[in-house]
């Protein structure tokens, strides 16, 4: 599923409301790592649960600087 900017706000409202259904019928989590959800409250530990520690230790040693990074991407110690 795909919009554009210039959509209308009912077309953006329908999307919004598949994509927040969506979140409570994935398996064994609250959210899908491909599909970036800038609503979702922490979003660090839906995305990489118990690993989130041991990537930010990885993305401190590799990309310090978050040169890779985004909102709800792992973030370095």
């Amino acid at each position: 599923m795909n919009w554009a900017e210039n959509d209308p706000p009912s077309s953006l409202e329908s999307h919004r409301h598949w994509l927040d259904g969506l979140t409570g019928r994935l398996p064994r989590t609250r959210a899908y790592q491909n599909f970036p959800d800038p609503y979702l409250d922490d979003a660090q530990q839906a995305y990489y649960g118990g690993n989130y520690a041991r990537l930010r230790a990885v993305k401190s040693a590799y990309d310090p600087g978050s040169f890779f990074g985004y909102p709800q991407g792992v973030r370095p110690q």
